[in-house]
């Protein structure tokens, strides 16, 4: 790959001698070996070792025994699924194996790619992304054991490019569809002559996975990553877009100001995503000049065509890519809230700081705040993860997932009773116990629509009425997409 980590020389770049981003040679001076490589893990000799241990294949078994019990409680209630424990009770999960795109026998892989920084105070950024098999039950496939890693790649600058990165795994991924994977099967004695490695999700942060997907982003018009067509809207003279569900008062930025979106319009904008993106695509594709190719990726939301797009085996584009619970109620939400009661978000004239009756977290009330966070901490079971540390001194000192997790959603609806504004109170709890019900490992029919329900019908539109006010200044205060709730409940 290049030195400076652009891009690897796989597909269209093998030919090639230099770098087509930075122009750096591809080889030391005078031989034609490369100055830098990168590691590719593949797949199929590690599904033959899973296989070839009885204890693992047995385990490897998981999948296709729970979906045979899922189907068979869907036939005798009307189609209808009880609780929702895994990715197995998924609808495009059902359906691919209703239909026999994945059978018994087959691998079901999701790849996720991200990135991390091995040491904490040295320039050390590297990017990888692994394999996760959903055979396994969730208390197994998540394990270190388990959790494969396919190729990483280090920095300290990040990929230009990463189909070309992801191209060596992936191209050994078509191969195995294409020609099939044998393999022994220690739990049954037998021999599977072949196998299928089906791709069942792709998955990532929202930086990675717009280089996976090919889509423009959380910040462009069509923004959301499960590719509803419902657009943003942004303030005037900014490019930034945002999903803002009510039109703001006396708004007419052009693309932007259609009437206000209802919980029923949210459903609508979810139909038919594959067949919309197939056509989008062609369309981008099809682009005869620069300036042709920028207004369909304005009024397409696509910049290219994904790389996933070529394996035969898949769930299929765009429904392969799924939300990213972690970092939006971990990472996202924390950091809008936070910001918003804080008084710490940008203010855009002629609004002011001063008018924002929600921004109570300042001075000795945030102060005071913290330290109650931090005096939490003997009540808070071992089991929970880590505990959170007082927010008024370390917010900004590498808070982890687990502290915010626990603070704003756990301790949260306690703590900010006698702080908020009883109206901005009443609506974040809305909000905790969505989340809540979304961390559940068994989630009930029951939970799964009241979740819904609350989410985009009371408290998405109750945040924008109370904090936006129909004010064209405050589009940016909205960042939180509930119509990817509504794509997620959906297909499960």
């Amino acid at each position: 790959m290049c030195i400076d980590s652009c891009v690897g020389f796989t597909g269209p770049f093998e030919v090639l001698d230099v770098c087509p981003k930075c122009s750096q040679p591809r080889y030391h001076p005078g031989t034609t070996k490369g100055r830098r490589q990168f590691p590719t893990i593949p797949i199929g000799p590690i599904v033959q070792a899973l296989y070839g241990s009885e204890e693992t294949a047995a385990m490897m078994h998981y999948l296709e025994n729970m979906t045979e019990k899922i189907l068979k409680c869907a036939d005798e209630n009307g189609g209808q699924i009880n609780e929702y424990t895994d990715t197995a009770c998924g609808q495009d999960s059902l359906n691919a194996w209703r239909t026999g795109k994945i059978k018994k026998g087959d691998i079901a892989i999701q790849i996720s790619l991200d990135g991390a920084q091995l040491y904490r105070d040295k320039e050390s950024d590297c990017w990888m992304f692994i394999y996760i098999f959903h055979n396994l039950a969730p208390d197994s496939r998540y394990t270190k054991r388990f959790v494969i890693p396919g190729s990483f790649f280090g920095g300290p600058g990040k990929p230009k490019h990463y189909d070309s990165v992801m191209h060596p795994a992936l191209y050994h991924i078509a191969a195995l569809q294409n020609e099939g994977l044998r393999y022994w099967d220690a739990s049954t004695k037998s021999y599977i002559t072949r196998s299928t490695p089906f791709v069942s999700l792709a998955t990532a942060d929202g930086p990675a996975m717009t280089n996976m997907t090919g889509m423009v982003g959380h910040s462009g018009k069509f923004g959301c990553r499960l590719y509803c067509g419902l657009p943003g809207r942004r303030r005037d003279g900014d490019g930034h877009y945002f999903p803002l569900l009510q039109k703001p008062d006396n708004y007419s930025v052009a693309g932007c100001d259609h009437p206000d979106v209802t919980f029923k319009d949210l459903a609508q904008y979810r139909e038919n995503c594959d067949t919309r993106y197939q056509t989008n695509l062609r369309q981008l594709i099809a682009a005869e000049n620069p300036s042709q190719y920028n207004n369909l990726r304005l009024s397409t939301g696509l910049c290219k065509q994904t790389l996933f797009s070529g394996l035969r085996h898949a769930i299929g584009i765009p429904n392969i890519f799924v939300m990213d619970l972690m970092h939006l109620t971990a990472l996202n939400d924390p950091d809008l809230l936070l910001g918003l009661w804080r008084g710490t978000i940008k203010c855009y004239p002629p609004d002011t700081k001063d008018s924002w009756d929600w921004k109570v977290l300042v001075g000795k009330v945030w102060e005071a705040h913290g330290k109650t966070v931090a005096m939490a901490t003997p009540y808070l079971p071992s089991s929970f993860g880590r505990v959170p540390r007082n927010p008024a001194e370390k917010i900004n000192s590498g808070y982890k997932a687990w502290e915010y997790l626990l603070y704003l959603f756990g301790l949260g609806p306690a703590l900010f009773r006698s702080i908020l504004p009883e109206k901005y109170w009443l609506n974040f709890c809305k909000l905790a116990r969505v989340f809540t019900f979304f961390h559940i490992l068994d989630l009930k029919q029951f939970g799964l629509g009241l979740s819904l329900a609350m989410l985009s019908g009371q408290w998405r539109r109750q945040l924008e009425t109370l904090e936006t006010k129909y004010a064209k200044t405050r589009t940016h205060m909205l960042t939180l997409r509930s119509e990817e709730f509504v794509g997620w409940t959906r297909r499960i």
